[in-house]
């Protein structure tokens, strides 16, 4: 904007002319303020999105026995104390409901387990996968002079089940093979709550690992509330290693029965 020639006088004969440009000059300001566009309001978020809160609750999975390996049951709140740095921490919620788990079941197909003992052990397996929780996961590994991945994460207990019908048992045991994939298998599990269900009637024999290496990798898994072992039909229950520094065994009333 440009000004000629003008210029006025009061009065007193004072020009008015610096003080006609600071107004015109005070009023443009506004105008050019005043034409800004207002700030994009932020865009509203996807419904879909995940919410992300913090928080510090943590949750705890536990498995109660005594000392004989027995499942100790009715337990409540008030029977639990935790604490974190020596400081006791509040128990907000509690629940004794039966969680879903992540179960490798390692089956033994090697030549000793030929005619009534193999009926016996998809009979007894059947019962197991009938009985457990509807959401259970399961990795089926065969073995017998090598452990085989015959399903990988799987819900369908009825597939793992046919998936042993026609099996012809033979060759030797290479049991700590097995149970060395089937913590690689269960460990990626979907589950907080993973395990091993090992059914077998004989000793390791044809393995390329060996009992030491097999228990030092369950130390370091840390997964396993309890392993059940078929052997001659009577259950023998190995305890995770790391919580008492050993196996534990007992043997159930039945042949169908498994330590869950």
């Amino acid at each position: 904007m440009a000004f000629t020639g003008c210029e006025f006088f009061d009065r007193r004969g004072f020009s008015l002319r610096a003080i006609y440009f600071s107004v015109i000059l005070l009023v443009s300001a506004f105008a050019v303020s005043g034409q800004q566009a207002a700030p994009t309001p932020p865009p509203d978020q996807d419904p879909a999105a995940p919410v992300k809160i913090k928080t510090d609750l943590v949750t705890l999975t536990l498995t109660v026995t005594d000392m004989y390996g027995r499942y100790v049951m009715g337990l409540g709140k008030k029977d639990f104390t935790i604490f974190d740095t020596n400081k006791e921490q509040e128990i907000t919620f509690f629940s004794d409901t039966d969680a879903p788990v992540s179960v490798g079941v390692l089956f033994d197909v090697s030549g000793s387990m030929s005619g009534e003992k193999i009926q016996k052990a998809r009979k007894a397996l059947s019962r197991f996968i009938n009985t457990s929780h509807p959401n259970d996961e399961y990795f089926l590994i065969a073995f017998n002079s090598r452990a085989q991945l015959l399903l990988d994460r799987t819900r369908d207990g009825d597939a793992v089940l046919q998936k042993l019908t026609l099996v012809n048992p033979r060759q030797n045991t290479a049991l700590y093979d097995a149970v060395y994939l089937g913590i690689e298998r269960v460990t990626r599990g979907s589950h907080q709550k993973r395990a091993l269900l090992i059914i077998s009637d004989g000793q390791d024999n044809a393995s390329r690992y060996n009992f030491g290496e097999v228990r030092r990798l369950m130390k370091e898994s840390v997964l396993f509330s309890r392993m059940a072992v078929a052997k001659k039909y009577r259950f023998q229950v190995a305890e995770h290693p790391a919580a008492r520094g050993g196996f534990k065994r007992r043997a159930p009333r039945s042949p169908a029965t498994f330590a869950r």
